[in-house]
């Protein structure tokens, strides 16, 4: 499975590059390390009209969007768009295939590349997964053994998982993180976890 990369150039823009939704933004044709913003991911805020148009992300003060701007045409290749996950909620409650609670996890970071898997349009939601690595640390729960056959922490364990991102209502909501589904632990009896934000 390759990399999701979105393109934007001139008056192109990719439909699944959508307002509220978070990306890494690298120039096409330079360095593969060629990212703007420092290579964080940021909140896409709006897309403009016309042929240069000016694509604006969100700052770090919520009045001043100044420093994260650019336009569409200002590079002759354009810009890849790699999708990713909101990373304000990083406290998440660990679930079995049974729905019982198993675990309080923490996720310490996501990896850079991110797959998107599908993207979902309702009349006022938007729903995209991707699926992502992330290293966490997790405390299981005491009588979690049915699930788990372990009662050690995990410390910066790397694990891998299908996150569903929402946007709900207009185009200047951000998109949260719903869900990492299909989170596999290598020692469970149970192949598959969900993670939910608490």
């Amino acid at each position: 499975m390759c990399l999701s990369v979105l393109t934007l150039s001139g008056t192109f823009v990719d439909s699944k590059i959508i307002p509220g939704f978070y990306y890494r933004v690298r120039r096409v044709g330079s360095s593969d390390d060629d990212f703007l913003f420092n290579g964080e991911p940021r909140r896409l805020t709006s897309v403009g009209m016309g042929y240069g148009k000016r694509i604006t992300f969100k700052g770090d003060d919520s009045r001043d969007n100044s420093d994260y701007y650019f336009y569409s045409d200002t590079e002759v290749e354009g810009f890849a768009f790699i999708p990713a996950v909101p990373e304000d909620k990083t406290k998440f409650c660990m679930i079995d295939e049974d729905r019982r609670p198993v675990a309080e996890v923490k996720i310490t970071s996501f990896s850079a590349n991110q797959i998107q898997s599908s993207t979902e349009v309702c009349t006022s939601q938007i729903t995209t997964r991707l699926a992502v690595d992330f290293v966490c640390n997790a405390a299981f729960h005491m009588g979690s053994g049915g699930s788990l056959p372990m009662s050690a922490p995990l410390v910066d364990c790397e694990l891998h998982g299908v996150a569903e991102v929402l946007r709900e209502g207009s185009a200047r909501n951000a998109a949260k993180l719903v869900r990492i589904e299909l989170v596999n632990i290598p020692s469970s009896f149970k192949t598959n976890f969900t993670l939910v934000p608490v």
